[in-house]
């Protein structure tokens, strides 16, 4: 019988005529696009007056953008499953079998699609089981943080009081002026030193990851672990809600019209997508009013937030209500499908903070043309903080003549993203006939080392690298052509005179718009992959005058002072 196989190692559709990827049913299939206008068309719906914003709120806050990013996330696997079905049954009507280990595709297979279905085996994972060792890291890391804030709470300054929120996962390997290896924060690391003289500083960092937490322990800034601060919203959280300012009208949740394009997706919708809503909102609940008695037992006056996310915009939100001045610093590519930026709300003003800092003009027109939350006001274009790193040093174009391809291979985190990018990037360098030398520099999050070290094996790549870290510029000057699907080093490359390739899946198809705009050279296969390799060797893209206006109108000032701008309207 023919077989849909979807499980997290193997997604392929098998019958008699052989074995099939499924990335042929999402070509052209715009998941990004068609589950962003789904959202939106759920936004816009009205119930007894009240839109999706409305149902669920305390105090004024409208609790739902909180989940929205999440909410957007699993309809994404939504769409995707659907229109794999879709497709799929188009070729084949309804003579297959689904074997699945993934709960919406088995939830969409027999209540939208009427198939049959069958679970698939999960593997166990054969993880070192390093549980002890963390947990000693975990009380260091919590330990030293401890003893920082104590240091804060001490100092009599007149300097008032600064809060920024940082992530470890923004923590880079990078020289210092002693040609010492360092980790550096090289989203906001250059702003919080500037911070630091002139308020006393209060840096909050979120370890993303414990995988990160060695990072940690070698960066070159003072801390104190998040996890402090969910230690304390869990001892006085739920003692702070006053239940008569909360509303709960989420049971309007099933009025709602759930009609995507030809499918009816209310059962799944609810089951699945919106299930965890109520529980979700009050957690996010408890964390704003928790950061709200954090901001004002310590006296804090200003805010610094690296993500405007779930967990960003609780201190946003909490800041907002106490009055205290409040900034974040765009720390990805934002497009118009962006569920944490391209927001049409009444609550506009209280969700976002009152000036965020931008890379470019191109993200300050987006944002004023696909939300009422930002204006000429709150928009604060000043350039890529990571720029500064550049400008601070000396690379020159190498005259050498090129022996072999030098490929710089900047991965990302999401394992659906990097495994099909990855072995599309091995089949082209089994065709290519000039010598290369391969690094594979890891995403600061990407935590499959063992995916590649088992896949230059099978594929027989000789002179590769596996990076979990590496200074990345010198990485980039080291290179004669970057090669990702849609990180933004293709951007900082570019400003190095690096030209790039970004790979083009049918789930992730130029999300970065990379290749839209110009500034890098799409691949949709091994064989296009491998005859771009060889002609990007020798490019000079200094010549090329649509990357260097991409690049003015996505960086600003290139001129080393980023950080001294966002520094200046913080002071203010």
């Amino acid at each position: 019988m023919n077989t849909l196989i979807y499980t997290n190692q193997c997604k392929e559709m098998v019958s008699s005529n052989g074995k099939v990827d499924i990335d042929k049913y999402l070509v052209s299939s715009n998941i990004d696009g068609r589950s962003f206008c789904f959202l939106k068309f759920l936004e816009n719906q009205q119930i007894d007056g009240k839109q999706m914003e409305d149902l669920c709120s305390y105090d004024g806050i409208p609790l739902y953008y909180f989940n929205r990013p999440t909410i957007f996330l699993k309809l994404k696997i939504l769409i995707t499953c659907i229109t794999i079905l879709q497709r799929v049954t188009l070729e084949y009507g309804k003579d297959f079998l689904v074997q699945t280990d993934n709960e919406i595709m088995k939830m969409a297979a027999e209540k939208v699609f009427k198939l049959k279905t069958s679970e698939a085996t999960k593997e166990n994972s054969d993880k070192k089981n390093s549980g002890l060792n963390n947990k000693y890291k975990l009380f260091h890391r919590q330990f030293s943080g401890a003893l920082q804030y104590l240091r804060f709470k001490m100092i009599k300054s007149k300097s008032s009081n600064m809060l920024i929120c940082s992530h470890a996962g923004s923590l880079n390997l990078l020289q210092d002026a002693k040609a010492n290896n360092r980790y550096y924060d090289t989203q906001i690391g250059l702003v919080t030193e500037k911070c630091r003289s002139k308020f006393n500083v209060l840096n909050l960092q979120l370890l993303n990851s414990v995988e990160l937490i060695d990072k940690t322990f070698n960066c070159n800034e003072k801390f104190v672990p998040f996890e402090l601060f969910i230690a304390y919203k869990r001892f006085i959280g739920e003692k702070l809600i006053d239940n008569s300012k909360y509303k709960d009208e989420l049971s309007k949740l099933s009025s709602f019209n759930y009609q995507f394009e030809d499918y009816d997706l209310k059962e799944l919708m609810l089951c699945y997508i919106l299930k965890d809503l109520k529980h979700q909102s009050k957690s996010y609940l408890i964390e704003t009013l928790s950061a709200e008695r954090f901001l004002s037992k310590n006296k804090i006056e200003r805010c610094l937030i690296i993500d405007e996310g779930d967990r960003g915009r609780c201190f946003i939100i909490a800041a907002n209500r106490l009055g205290i001045k409040s900034f974040a610093s765009q720390h990805g590519v934002i497009n118009k499908n962006s569920p944490a930026y391209a927001i049409i709300s009444k609550f506009g003003q209280l969700i976002v903070p009152k000036a965020t800092f931008f890379w470019g003009d191109k993200y300050k027109q987006l944002l004023l043309e696909n939300s009422n939350a930002y204006n000429d006001k709150n928009i604060k274009v000043v350039g890529q903080v990571r720029t500064d790193f550049l400008v601070n040093r000396k690379y020159n174009d190498s005259e050498l003549k090129k022996e072999s391809i030098k490929i710089l291979y900047c991965t990302q985190y999401f394992v659906d993203l990097l495994e099909p990018a990855t072995i599309m990037l091995f089949k082209a360098l089994n065709l290519l006939k000039e010598p290369y030398e391969l690094i594979i520099k890891l995403h600061p999050i990407d935590l499959y080392y063992d995916f590649y070290t088992s896949k230059i094996e099978e594929y027989n790549i000789n002179n590769a690298k596996i990076l979990k870290d590496g200074d990345l510029y010198d990485l980039i000057n080291w290179s004669d052509v970057i090669v990702s699907v849609h990180s933004t080093v293709v951007v900082e490359g570019a400003l190095l005179n690096k030209p790039s390739t970004c790979i083009l899946l049918p789930k992730y198809n130029d999300a970065g718009g990379f290749v839209r705009d110009g500034v890098s050279i799409g691949v949709s296969n091994e064989f296009e992959l491998a005859k771009t390799l060889v002609k990007l060797k020798d490019i000079d893209i200094k010549k090329d005058e649509g990357i260097q206006q991409y690049l003015d109108e996505n960086f600003y000032k290139v001129d080393g002072k980023v950080s001294e701008r966002i520094f200046n309207i913080v002071g203010e």
